[in-house]
Order: C-alpha cells, then structure tokens, then sequence
C-alpha cells in the first residue's frame, strides 16, 4: 500500500512538473519598450504674474521589459480638429491657447540611446497675456508619438496654466508706529 502511495505521489509530481510550463515570456513582446508622457493628461500650472515667465517641464519616458534598446519619440501639438475631436470624445471644453502665450524650449524629436529612460522640455508660459485673454478653458494639448509602442491612455498632455495676480501686502511705518 505504501509502495502505490509513494509511485502514485511520485507520478503526480512529474505530470505537474512537465504540465507546468513557464510562459512569462509569451506576452513580454508587447511590452517590450514603451513610451509615454509621465504625467498625462491634464495637468495645471499657476503661473503668477510678476513679471516673469513661468516654466513647466514636460517628460517623456522610455518603460517596458526592453530597457537597454533604443527609441524615438516625437511630440506634436494638437490642431483645432484634434481637439474638437477629443472634446466631444471627452466631454471637455478645451481652447488651444494661443502660441504667443508659450515658447517650447528643447527638442520635440527625440533620440533615446540604450541606457536614456526619459526625456524632458521646457514650455515657457507668458502669464500676462494669458491674463489678457478671453475667458475660456485654454490648454496646450501635445501628442506623444513613436516607432515604438506608446501606452495609449497616456500619450496626451494638456496643460493648463493659471495666470495668478499676486498680491503683497507690507506694514507701512506709519501703521507700525500705532501699534
């Protein structure tokens, strides 16, 4: 009886062990390499008028089970037909804020070597004549795009700037004498 137990034991440890193949890598292909914006979606800066610009960075990253291979990526900006596209899509009400409220500053096309996990540049807001606009919902809608995989809820990016009239207010001598 024991002998049965024991080759019975031992037959169902090799029928699970053979049964039992690793397929981790099967579906590793399609995460091979990814890009994708860090922080998609909408996203907002305040952008206090003093007088000075107000820079917001904006990064791209490489991601997925190839981290060592190389990639590009390209950033665009949406047109007027994109966004009216993506609004009724989304249930949004965005305006392109106009491009002489905003410079870029660096590349939009870029290169990844093997061992580059991201990317960034600069967008320079001009709160004062963010300020002076009509009032709407302006962004700066961008599109993320790549010879490689880009994860699909995270290649937009709206930012939203805040123009914020910043008030000071100092003890004048006159009222600290009073006290």
């Amino acid at each position: 009886m024991k002998k049965r137990i024991i080759a019975a034991s031992l037959i169902g440890l090799l029928v699970l062990g053979t049964s039992c193949e690793d397929k981790r890598d099967e579906f590793l292909s399609d995460y091979d390499t990814r890009m994708y914006f860090r922080n998609s979606d909408l996203q907002e800066q305040d952008c206090y008028i003093t007088g000075d610009l107000t820079n917001y960075t904006v990064s791209v990253v490489k991601a997925g089970s190839e981290l060592n291979a190389v990639a590009d990526a390209s950033v665009t900006m949406m047109d007027e037909a994109q966004l009216l596209a993506y609004n009724d899509q989304n249930v949004t009400n965005y305006s392109i804020l106009p491009s002489e409220c905003y410079t870029l500053n660096g590349e939009l096309k870029m290169d990844f070597a093997a061992d580059d996990l991201y990317r960034t540049f600069d967008v320079a807001f001009n709160p004062e004549l963010i300020y002076k606009l009509p009032k709407a919902n302006y962004v700066l809608p961008m599109v993320l795009s790549s010879s490689k995989t880009v994860t699909e809820n995270k290649n937009v990016i709206f930012v939203k700037p805040n123009p914020i009239i910043r008030l000071s207010f100092s003890k004048s001598q006159d009222s600290a004498a009073l006290h």
